[in-house]
């Protein structure tokens, strides 16, 4: 019986452990309950062991059908030690329970999609695993994320493309700088030592401030030359409102928070960065916004708007970009500089507590060789930032944020010293990225943008009708094969709609509902169909 559930469930390991000797039964980690139990969608635990891990979880575990217990084992003798242990019988019958032997990082974020994971160990784990998990669950799960809730980011969309013929076309600006130098401010808590350097920078340096550093340069009297802003949750809005009437250039993503250009009165900067997925693109393509993207060759665990700077000034041609108040770090306790809305006192032992991949709190060496309280998500952006400048030489890169986590490969230089070093020159910048912004407008119109989205309204709203009778198909007939749900798939797929909005939704709810692979195919597609349908509820409901 034994035998026949190892075959059943893992034939590969079946056939692996005929050359397995077994081992010692080695006894397990002492095993503490995860903090937050119930938010958790997954657990992985490293070393079978004896299984006992699963005899602590399986309450957990049985509340909802779609969470997972994931053992990870790296040596098969372990493996052939826990068959013959009490547990084995019942974690090979469990199908919530899942063994596998190696560690295929990417396999298992993609086999395992999921925003809220934890992982404890049965033996002594690699000190890297952890963070090497949590950052390739993070990846995935935002691509996810975007595409099951993009009805909540084309609330942003929507009205920020109708933004687009009265903006300036930020792209174009491209090479307009060429070696001029630009500061990157961040709005870490370290910025506070760099404002008196940054108030001589006016007409020797391009300074760039993004998201929440506007309001903490704003409350020191420092006036930046390009605003950027990306973020499309609620918390942007609160972040820059102590920045209210932002006169400068303000560069922005479609999927930005709509709200927040309440607070702009200067000119517009429509950015294309490919930030707000499968229907800004196509919006994009079929308006001749053909330029390249700014932006992409971050790689994909880039998702601030500092990275988005950086990238931005180098296809301006400036060099060197320097950094500062970048310390993606706690520095002091802290998250801001003074200027920005926080409440520090709660604030780490909220994260210590957080079971969102991307949020979590580690401890890592910083830049001065001393362990700093970060997250996984800025750890993340120190790596794709570091990564960026290795990718783009010539351009001189210069860390001169006095604290924080650091970036590999970027040195270190401070403020002063890097001004004095490569600010030489006095110019009118202002004066120049006004004449160089009147040269970019945007060449679309306002009817172009109106045409286009009438046409994929009317579209979805078939497609609504086509799930609706997909679904009565198949609770109808019971069969995956019909002739007449063959067409109705082909007529789904042949929509603008479908094009526009929804050709990532059917494979990425494939893999969301994978572990469930031991209920019949036909619930599992007929469930599929439904979320869909959902899916696309939501979308017309924004489209109206």
């Amino acid at each position: 019986m034994m035998n026949e559930l190892l075959l059943e469930r893992y034939p590969d390991l079946a056939f692996l452990l005929k050359f397995s000797q077994g081992d010692k039964i080695k006894r397990e980690a002492h095993f503490t309950l995860p903090v937050n139990l119930e938010k958790l969608e997954v657990i992985y635990v490293y070393g079978i062991g004896m299984g006992l891990h699963y005899k602590e979880l399986k309450s957990w575990l049985h509340q909802k059908k779609e969470r997972a217990l994931v053992f990870l084992e790296d040596d098969m003798n372990c493996i052939a030690s826990f068959l013959n242990g009490p547990h084995a019988r019942e974690i090979l019958q469990d199908r919530q329970a899942h063994i596998h032997f190696g560690i295929n990082l990417d396999e298992l974020v993609l086999s395992y999609p999921a925003k809220h994971i934890e992982l404890v160990s049965a033996k002594k784990c690699p000190p890297t695993l952890a963070l090497k998990l949590y950052r390739k669950a993070s990846s995935l799960n935002a691509l996810f994320s975007e595409v099951l809730y993009y009805h909540k980011l084309l609330e942003n969309l929507l009205p920020n493309i109708k933004r687009a013929p009265k903006a300036f076309f930020g792209n174009k600006l491209a090479g307009q700088f060429k070696n001029v130098p630009a500061v990157i401010c961040g709005a870490g808590p370290s910025l506070a030592s760099s404002i008196a350097a940054l108030k001589t920078l006016e007409n020797k340096a391009l300074i760039f401030a993004g998201g929440s550093t506007l309001s903490a340069l704003k409350a020191k009297g420092v006036t930046p030359h390009f605003g950027m802003a990306l973020d499309p949750n609620p918390e942007e809005y609160l972040r820059l409102e102590p920045a209210a009437d932002i006169k400068i250039p303000f560069l922005y993503a479609n999927r930005l928070l709509p709200s927040v250009f309440s607070l702009c009165s200067g000119p517009l900067g429509y950015l294309r960065t490919d930030t707000g997925g499968i229907f800004e693109s196509w919006m994009e393509e079929k308006l001749g916004i053909t330029e390249e993207a700014i932006g992409p060759d971050l790689g994909n665990e880039a998702f601030s708007v500092t990275t988005m700077q950086v990238a931005f000034a180098t296809i301006l041609g400036c060099s060197p970009i320097i950094l500062t108040g970048v310390d993606l770090a706690f520095t002091g306790g802290k998250r801001y500089s003074e200027g920005v809305m926080e409440d520090s006192s709660v604030l780490l032992k909220k994260l210590s507590e957080e079971t969102r991949v991307e949020e979590r709190l580690i401890k890592k060496k910083g830049r001065k060789g001393h362990f700093v309280n970060t997250l996984v998500k800025w750890v993340m952006e120190s790596d794709a930032i570091s990564a960026y400048a290795k990718k783009h030489k010539p351009t001189i890169y210069i860390n001169a944020t006095e604290d924080g986590l650091g970036f590999k490969g970027v040195p270190f230089m401070p403020l002063q010293e890097a001004i004095s070093k490569y600010c030489h020159k006095t110019e009118n910048f202002r004066g120049r990225v006004q004449s160089a912004i009147a040269k970019c407008p945007m060449r679309v119109s306002a009817r172009q943008i109106e045409k286009l989205l009438e046409e994929v309204g009317k579209s979805l709203k078939i497609c609504e009708t086509l799930l609706e009778k997909i679904i009565l198909e198949l609770e109808t007939t019971r069969f995956l094969d019909s002739g007449k749900l063959l067409i109705l798939r082909i007529d789904l797929e042949e929509e603008i709609a479908f094009d526009a909005l929804l050709q990532q939704i059917g494979p990425v709810l494939d893999k969301m509902t994978a572990r469930l692979s031991h209920q019949p195919h036909l619930n599992r597609e007929i469930s599929k169909y439904k979320e869909m349908l959902t899916i696309v509820q939501h979308l017309n409901s924004v489209f109206i």
